[in-house]
């Protein structure tokens, strides 16, 4: 499945642009990628669900730079058990680190 955030990136864009004193409060700042954050999270366990379904199949895999994120990975994680899927997640190879 591809999915694409464009809109949504572009909407925070015009929004920071249209409140540039929202750039001077750090805590707003971090509760508006809070809000983007799960917005986006709930847009892919929706979909993957809604594919894991229509495709009938029994295990959900997530892998690559996306499950770098805490947040998803938990929340696909609890929707695949609500709705009896097994779920497995990936680590992303370029994001581990390699002991010295």
């Amino acid at each position: 499945m591809i999915f694409s955030f464009s809109g949504l990136k572009t909407s925070v864009r015009y929004f920071l642009r249209d409140n540039p004193a929202l750039l001077d409060d750090a805590k707003k700042i971090r509760d508006l990628c809070a809000s983007v954050q799960a917005a986006i999270v709930e847009v892919l366990v929706k979909k993957t669900i809604r594919a894991a379904r229509r495709n009938n199949v029994g295990c959900v895999t997530a892998s690559g730079g996306v499950t770098c994120n805490r947040a998803l990975r938990n929340e696909l994680s609890r929707a695949c058990a609500r709705e009896g899927f097994t779920c497995t997640s990936l680590k992303n190879p370029s994001a581990q680190t390699t002991p010295r």
